[in-house]
């Protein structure tokens, strides 16, 4: 059985935002207009509509990091993603970091749109200067 990602929002926003159980528990009543005090007894617009008082209260959900699916190919090109990926999680970047470097020095939306292995060292050389500058801790 999967778990509803409206769901998974909900809890991670509690743990975010620190709530106590009845303080939790109090929001959903308010939501679900008594109904409930129960997230998984909330219906898609109810839990919207808790998501939305979370956003209130000051929670923001933290963008999602993916990893490009080509990223396990062998091969040089895959050396150079495997690298970047090094460097991102180093750094503490999400892949969404690489994708907007891609974007502003090649014009194109994602890494993984990157065939020639010199513009991969592109990136990989900014994110070694970027690095440099934040102090990250890179043995070349």
């Amino acid at each position: 059985m999967a778990m509803d990602p409206l769901l998974a929002k909900i809890h991670i926003a509690k743990k975010d935002l620190q709530l106590d159980d009845s303080t939790y528990r109090a929001a959903i009543d308010m939501i679900s207009n008594g109904k409930t005090d129960s997230s998984a007894k909330l219906n898609r617009h109810e839990r919207l509509e808790l998501i939305k008082h979370f956003e209130s209260l000051g929670w923001k959900a933290k963008p999602q990091k993916r990893r490009p699916k080509n990223a396990d190919q062998a091969g040089s090109r895959a050396r150079h993603i495997k690298k970047i990926e090094a460097l991102l999680t180093v750094g503490n970047k999400p892949w969404s970091y690489g994708d907007a470097l891609a974007k502003r020095m090649y014009k194109v939306d994602s890494v993984t749109f990157l065939k020639d292995t010199t513009k991969l060292r592109g990136i990989i050389t900014a994110l070694i200067k970027q690095g440099k500058k934040e102090g990250w801790d890179i043995e070349r």
